[in-house]
């Protein structure tokens, strides 16, 4: 459940696993086994089995942090960015 992160950043599409192993990582302890698996519209999918280690600490960033400084942009802004117009 700690990996669902449509409701607060909306759908991903493709950064959605990463994001949710980062907010599955905030909570993780060293040894806890985490299994993370994509799948997308290409009928392609990856899976991986990760193993939490004591160096963690130093890299964890908080997720709550990171999606609290997130910029809601409007749909010219979108487009702009997304070189559609």
């Amino acid at each position: 459940k700690d990996s669902l992160t449509v409701n607060y950043l909306g759908n991903s599409y493709t950064a959605s696993a990463l994001m949710g192993l980062m907010a599955v990582l905030e909570k993780a302890k060293a040894g806890d086994l985490i299994f993370l698996c994509s799948y997308g519209s290409g009928a392609g999918s990856d899976s991986f089995v990760l193993r939490v280690t004591k160096n963690l600490t130093k890299r964890k960033k908080e997720f709550i942090k990171v999606i609290k400084n997130k910029k809601y942009i409007d749909y010219p802004t979108y487009l702009k960015f997304m070189e559609m117009i």
